[in-house]
């Protein structure tokens, strides 16, 4: 089995790089260049640039996302990915800070791909409970009297590929919009809202 077929789920990558001071006009003109590149990649699905909230700081975190974890791949695996990481040398003052995001835990992406470390554990599974309990609720009976004559097997791949598109593109955007406040505390808010404009520049 590929490991495409084992992680269907978007990739996101978060990339905070620490640039040297004097190079920020240098470093932003790339990172300009480097969505140019990424937009010929298949599988390539955003980058979102954001600036330091003090302009004392040098710290630019970079959001990359990948349809599969094999686009992704791909991308590590070329030469414009290679000459990316010799220009980052040149111009940063140490290896950027990388984690990454899949599974679930993209379902926790507020609206317009601003990405940040996602919330604790426990508000994760809380909002997910609260999601899926009605939407199961309303669903069941439904399906029941559409999918009833199939074998339970096809019934249950059918439910599971219902629940998984509604929750992943209608419902955890809602609920992630509608909790944000328990899910991100005030200062994690106050970093997504000062970064709004930010994000609209680039």
């Amino acid at each position: 089995m590929s490991d495409e077929t084992q992680n269907p789920d978007p990739v996101t990558i978060v990339r905070t790089h620490f640039v040297k001071p004097g190079f920020k006009e240098e470093f932003e003109e790339e990172i300009m260049h480097l969505s140019k590149i990424l937009s010929q990649y298949p599988g390539y699905l955003g980058v979102n640039f954001f600036r330091p909230l003090d302009p004392a700081d040098g710290d630019y975190r970079i959001v990359i996302k990948f349809r599969t974890e094999n686009d992704h791949k791909n991308w590590r695996a070329s030469e414009d990915y290679k000459r990316w990481e010799e220009i980052e040398k040149k111009i940063t003052i140490a290896p950027p800070r990388t984690y990454k995001l899949d599974g679930l835990e993209t379902w926790f992406t507020l609206p317009g791909n601003r990405v940040i470390k996602p919330p604790r554990k426990e508000r994760q599974y809380f909002v997910t409970w609260l999601a899926i309990w009605p939407v199961i609720s309303v669903l069941g009976p439904i399906e029941a009297i559409i999918f009833g004559d199939l074998p339970y097997i096809l019934q249950k791949m059918i439910d599971v590929a219902i629940l998984a598109f509604l929750m992943t593109y209608i419902v955890m955007p809602f609920m992630t919009r509608l909790f944000r406040k328990f899910l991100y505390p005030k200062g994690t808010r106050k970093i997504l809202d000062d970064n709004d404009r930010l994000i609209n520049e680039f």
